[in-house]
């Protein structure tokens, strides 16, 4: 979560344990007016960063903006990889199984 300095929520980020040595990077979110300044890109590396002190080396993400993620290091990955778990979890989802977001993965 980041905080301006008036106290409201502008930008979120959550990173998920899936496996013992995978993670997910989810809820990425930068309100319009606060996109482009880095507060996305903190995040990501904060989440990144907790995952290294976690000693979990594998973290991927599912997303509609896969060029902000590649120009963090993550590549593109088939979603087959991605653990069974995962799955579980899009089988809610109004778009299973044709999901239009994009699979990317760091390894660290």
């Amino acid at each position: 979560m980041f905080v301006n300095e008036e106290g409201n929520i502008v930008a979120t980020c959550a990173l998920h344990i899936s496996w013992e040595n995978l993670a997910e990077i989810r809820s990425l979110a930068v309100m319009e007016q606060f996109q482009g300044r880095g507060i996305g890109s903190a995040l990501v590396e904060f989440a990144i960063s907790e995952a290294l002190t976690l000693e979990i080396y594998r973290v991927f993400t599912l997303t509609y903006q896969p060029i902000f993620f590649k120009k963090m290091g993550f590549k593109e990955v088939d979603k087959k990889i991605l653990p069974h778990k995962v799955w579980s979890d899009c089988l809610k989802c109004p778009k299973f199984p044709d999901c239009d977001e994009v699979a990317l993965m760091i390894e660290l």
